[in-house]
């Protein structure tokens, strides 16, 4: 069923585990004159939320729960605050860019986008991914003002800028490309159980990695980094396959 809501108050959608239908489309209109209301979309277990806000105004605060096995795919979302949780299924980031300023999607599955689903965070707040199951954000991103934390199998990231690493923890390999500088974040640990590669490069021109917190990260398969000047800090033994610097004297590891 589709459900169409214009608001300027909060909203609440809820569909029971019952219902014979997912909920395959939710469409919303706030004020242009109003700072934007919030959402809580629930479904019930094995339901679809789909999230198409078109051209619409921000909305301040969004929660998608889905039940069960049901998944959320979301489409063109601004807005300050996007909380995405989808049971046993998947989260997939479509069509449209979602411009936030804060987000945390939770999958007992996998999260994905499209190439033209985007992710803008233009706010201070994290964002915080979480999946049993691969992670893969390939698109042109732009996590410039955040610090990204992630938690899966495989995991991909891709920034057009600089990009921030705080918690990331990575059972398969973590793939980072950024067209920035690739950092990490004092306290936080980057752990790989697999092969890790690191790219930090755009258009010709080479950025810093600088994954330097001392004795806290590990990376335990091949090691691949491209980039400017380079500084890695393993606290286990490291093993480099393939490391390219535009200064052939600024790669450094420690382990």
């Amino acid at each position: 069923s589709n459900i169409g809501v214009t608001s300027n108050t909060d909203v609440a959608v809820f569909a029971a585990a019952a219902d014979a239908d997912a909920i395959t489309q939710i469409e919303f209109a706030a004020l242009a004159t109003l700072a934007g209301p919030s959402a809580t979309i629930t479904s019930g277990a094995g339901n679809t939320i789909n999230v198409n806000t078109g051209d619409t105004t921000a909305i301040d605060s969004v929660s998608l729960v889905a039940g069960g096995a049901g998944n959320v795919t979301v489409s063109g979302l601004t807005g300050d605050d996007l909380c995405i949780e989808a049971g046993t299924g998947s989260v997939s980031l479509d069509t449209a860019a979602n411009t936030l300023d804060y987000l945390t999607v939770s999958a007992s599955s996998s999260i994905g986008q499209t190439a033209a689903g985007t992710i803008i965070i233009n706010g201070s707040g994290d964002a915080n991914l979480t999946a049993t199951a691969a992670i893969t954000l390939g698109a042109d991103n732009n996590f410039t003002t955040t610090t990204v934390n992630a938690s899966g199998s495989n995991i991909t990231l891709n920034d057009i800028n600089a990009i921030g690493l705080g918690a990331v923890a990575a059972t398969g390999d973590l793939v980072v490309t950024a067209g920035g500088t690739i950092t990490d974040t004092a306290g936080s640990q980057i752990s790989v159980g697999g092969t890790t590669s690191l790219r930090a490069e755009r258009g010709g021109d080479f950025f810093d990695i600088q994954l330097d917190n001392a004795n806290t990260h590990v990376f335990t398969g091949a090691i691949d980094m491209l980039g400017e000047d380079i500084f890695l800090d393993n606290s286990i033994a490291t093993n480099l396959r393939s490391v390219t610097t535009n200064d052939a004297s600024a790669a450094t590891t420690d382990s």
